[in-house]
This record gives structure tokens, C-alpha cells and sequence, in this order.
């Protein structure tokens, strides 16, 4: 869940919300997310804001995908033994995105870092693939 939270000015008529979010992903996931955003010129945590915004989109648009894997429990010899490495991540969104995924986290009984891992994942497949192309401009009508 969020550890801190307050809230500034993102430009005319649009609050951010500022939180921080412990984020796990295992090596190859943060190698992933930290060479994507490099190729975008901007932070990890900016990558990840954009892949919040979305994720929104996506769920706007009932794309099946949103849904993070329900994976079975492994045997311990297939577990890594950190289960990844967890970062403490601020991320600046608007509120109202903020509040769809809260919701949609609800909706799926699992908590917000876990639906913020997942939309990290999922857009930098995106990204890579060129399906995000069309759809990061729809995520500018996201704003409060």
C-alpha cells in the first residue's frame, strides 16, 4: 500500500498525488524496466507513472490483459530466495488515476503495489511491441 502521500500541482485544473510504493520485480524485470526507460529518457519511476496512466486506458477499454497472472505456488526448489527485489518508488499520478486503480486492485482482490508491478510489466511489452503507440496519447484525457 502507499507508505506516504501528499499531493501537488501537475498544471491548470490537474493535482498529482505523490506516494510511495514498494515495487518488487525480480533482476530481468528492473533490467527490463531500467532500459526502457533509459530508451525513453526519463526515470524508472516516470516509466512507471506512464504505465499506470495505462493501465487505466487499457481497463477503460476492457482489455483481458489487465488481469495480473494467477500463478500456482511453486515448490520451493523453483522459488527464488528473495522473490525479488523490492524498491521504495515515489510515483506522481493524478488523483483520479489514483482512484481507478485503487479500485480496480479491489476489483481483482490483490493490493495496489501488486496492480502497479503488473502495469509496469505490461506496458514495457507494449511499448516493445508498438500496441502502447496509439493508446499513450488516450491517457492525456485521463487527467482530473
Amino acid at each position: 500500500m502507499a507508505v506516504g502521500q501528499d499531493s501537488e500541482s501537475g498544471g491548470p485544473g490537474v493535482t498529482r498525488d505523490r506516494r510511495l510504493l514498494a515495487i518488487r520485480h525480480d533482476d530481468f524485470g528492473w533490467q527490463a524496466l531500467e532500459a526502457t526507460a533509459g530508451r525513453q529518457h526519463e526515470s524508472v519511476e516516470g516509466l512507471i507513472a506512464d504505465a499506470c496512466s495505462y493501465l487505466v486506458v487499457e481497463i477503460e477499454n476492457e482489455r483481458v490483459s489487465i488481469q495480473p497472472p494467477r500463478f500456482r505456488s511453486r515448490p520451493p526448489r523453483f522459488r527464488s530466495q528473495s522473490g525479488g527485489e523490492a524498491r521504495e518508488l515515489e510515483l506522481r499520478l493524478p488523483a483520479r488515476i489514483w482512484r481507478e486503480l485503487e479500485a480496480e486492485a479491489e476489483v481483482q482482490g490483490i493490493e495496489l503495489p501488486r496492480l502497479v508491478e503488473h502495469a509496469s510489466l505490461l506496458y514495457i511489452a507494449d511499448l516493445d511491441s508498438g500496441r502502447a503507440a496509439g493508446r499513450i496519447l488516450d491517457a492525456d484525457d485521463l487527467e482530473d
